[in-house]
Parts: C-alpha cells; sequence; structure tokens
C-alpha cells in the first residue's frame, strides 16, 4: 500500500488539544493496525521522494518484491 505523508495531515487531523507527538503516534497505530489487519505492506512518500523517480519506484518495487516473498530462499 501506498501512502502518501504530507505535513499538512497531521495539521489537518489533529483533534483539539492533541499535541503533534500524539497524533503522530496515533498515526502510526492506525498504520499497524491496518497491515496486522490486511499483511499489507507500507510505503510512505513525501514530496521530495517525487524529486527522486527512479530511487522511488526501485524502493517500491523493493518493498512489494520483499513482501511478496520473491527473491527468498
Amino acid at each position: 500500500m501506498l501512502e502518501f505523508d504530507g505535513r499538512e495531515k497531521y495539521h489537518r487531523f489533529r483533534r483539539p488539544g492533541e499535541r503533534l507527538e500524539e497524533m503522530v503516534m496515533r498515526e502510526k497505530q492506525r498504520e499497524d493496525e491496518i497491515r496486522e489487519l490486511t499483511g499489507w505492506t507500507m510505503v510512505r512518500l513525501t514530496w521530495a521522494d517525487l524529486d527522486r523517480p527512479h530511487a522511488t519506484s526501485e524502493r517500491i518495487r523493493r518493498a512489494f518484491r520483499a513482501s511478496s516473498g520473491v527473491g527468498r530462499n
């Protein structure tokens, strides 16, 4: 699963009175739950990744190969 991780989301979905650290931990728990329930591999992309398309696409391919077991002994 690919997910774009921009700074804006951390401010937009922050609950009233919630510290940024609490919001980040809640986001990490959400991601862990998705992985546990689905078995999906999570790959987070940022704006900086878009400036390195070759490296980013290789990173995504590596993650999907690892999750599918391709290349394992």
